[in-house]
């Protein structure tokens, strides 16, 4: 197999370029208001999840984002050091801490969201992203069964894709996880 004919490659390639220009988007718009810190696209990816439910746990983050404990406490650690958002401990549990949006995020977020999202449909028209988004979706439902996780990692992103190929009719709902035990395909769908 020639690389040009690899899945693999492409899908590397294109994630690549896309976090690239993403982040010279926001930086340059950051850069533009007089923001000192440049927002990185993972730190967009946890403002963006707290712009839509704000108070997360660090845990629910990191499972949204798909990305496991310590990663998401350091990239939230960067993101208060900047003045974004502020960790309190939960009112219920103390051992759980609670990730909030300051009203500086919430101005940036207000500013950056359309920008992204213009940035997003300069790139292919909106049949082409649902298309796409569709196709990635569906190859991520399939990885979800040949390639399963075992630390559940990705449990929220698949249970999402799983549900989303599910409603279009194209596999079953859920999918057998860790000793045989089936996950229903219900769960909040991650930003993606």
């Amino acid at each position: 197999m020639h690389v040009e004919d690899s899945l693999g490659y492409w899908l590397i390639s294109a994630a690549r370029y896309f976090a690239s220009s993403i982040d010279q988007v926001l930086e340059s718009h950051c850069i533009a208001r007089g923001k000192p810190c440049v927002i990185t696209p993972p730190q967009w990816g946890v403002i963006v999840e707290l712009a839509a439910q704000d108070g997360q746990t660090i845990g629910a983050l990191a499972q949204k984002l798909g990305v496991d404990g310590p990663a998401i406490t350091n990239l939230v650690k960067r993101i208060e050091q900047s003045g974004l958002v502020k960790r309190t401990r939960s009112r219920e549990d103390e051992r759980v801490v609670e990730v909030w949006l300051t009203q500086e995020a919430r101005d940036l977020f207000r500013v950056l969201d359309p920008v992204v999202e213009q940035f997003q449909e300069s790139l292919l028209s909106p049949d082409q992203r649902r298309q796409l988004i569709d196709l990635l979706q569906q190859l991520i439902g399939g990885l979800s069964v040949t390639a399963t996780d075992d630390r559940d990692r990705y449990f929220s992103l698949r249970a999402y894709v799983r549900r989303k190929v599910h409603e279009r009719g194209d596999n079953p709902p859920c999918s057998t996880g860790e000793g045989g035990t089936t996950h229903d395909a219900s769960g909040p769908a991650p930003h993606v």
